[in-house]
């Protein structure tokens, strides 16, 4: 690529130094654009990933809900703050109906939440922003709370929204077993490249197989011989998942090199079949392995009998 830029050399400097720090600290300088543009453009480029009515709801959510509220705002991608996010939700709140008329339930704010979580997640993933404000959010507290008793020595109640509150530990859990976990896959799939090994398949479930996915997603970018191929137990798998883990799901299904449905339909032991197609086609395992009864050690047993080598990362720890 050739650059060529006109002006004297103080010019150059003012404008070309700001630019350069940016790339050293590792700030895209994307993040300058306005929120609302930037929301514009990733619903537009994660569409082809979304079934169609997928689709349709996230473009009224983008555009009906979060783009006609920040778009007098003219807030900076990078400028977007926690406390705004909190101000977003709770507005959403009491006035977030579309004919006027009072305000969301907690599901459709959380559900508009998740949306715009889900796009600055991906603005994280491509270092346009340094980190998602909206993980620092509060949700709005609704009338279905439950109080605790007084504490002993305020002596005053305070409110918990338990389904919040799961909610957050089961993402604060997630959060701490991927810190913990994800690293050692890494290894093993680094190791595994370095053996020789160029063609990866997962089955996709949530956790451990996306981790996978994504880390050969990854290492591909710079190693074009590797392949990575999606093997799923039956048609629809990701219909339960939210709809920030259906966009990872559907992101990865996109780059991969090919995406097998094993069964035709869902029954009782089409993941067991599915584990056996993937064992069968492989010289190697990499598992995460905690000893207990479940479809890994079923896995893991008929690898063993097949004669192929198992890889437990968490025998590591």
């Amino acid at each position: 690529m050739n650059l060529k830029y006109m002006g004297s050399k103080s010019r150059i400097a003012k404008h070309i130094v700001p630019i350069i720090q940016n790339y050293i600290n590792g700030i895209n300088p994307n993040g300058d654009m306005l929120l609302t543009q930037y929301l514009d453009r990733w619903i537009k480029r994660v569409g082809p990933d979304l079934k169609p009515s997928t689709y349709e709801d996230y473009q009224k959510r983008v555009y009906g809900k979060l783009i006609t509220y920040f778009e007098p705002k003219k807030i900076k991608l990078n400028d977007l703050k926690p406390s705004m996010v909190t101000d977003y939700l709770n507005y959403l709140k009491e006035n977030g109906r579309s004919d006027g008329l009072g305000g969301l339930s907690k599901k459709s704010v959380n559900n508009i939440k998740i949306v715009l979580s889900a796009a600055l997640d991906e603005a994280v993933d491509d270092k346009i922003i340094n980190e998602n404000p909206v993980k620092k959010s509060k949700m709005p507290s609704f009338e279905n709370e439950i109080k605790e008793e007084p504490k002993s020595n305020s002596g005053e109640d305070d409110k918990v929204d338990v389904g919040e509150w799961v909610e957050k530990l089961g993402n604060e859990l997630k959060e701490l077993r991927e810190k913990e976990i994800k690293p050692l896959l890494e290894k093993a799939i680094d190791d595994a490249i370095a053996d020789g090994y160029v063609t990866f398949i997962t089955g996709m479930a949530m956790g451990t197989d996306i981790w996978a996915a994504e880390i050969v997603l990854e290492r591909k970018k710079m190693n074009k011989d590797l392949h990575l191929i999606c093997a799923l137990p039956h048609p629809n798998f990701e219909t339960r998942r939210s709809m920030t883990e259906k966009m990872k799901f559907n992101k990865i299904l996109k780059n991969a090199d090919l995406v097998k449905e094993i069964n035709d339909h869902y029954f009782t032991g089409c993941y067991q079949v599915r584990n056996e197609w993937m064992v069968d086609r492989s010289n190697l395992v990499i598992a995460v392995f905690n000893g207990q009864k479940s479809g890994t050690k079923n896995t893991v047993d008929y690898a063993k009998r097949k004669g192929i080598k198992v890889v437990n990362v968490l025998d590591s720890i």
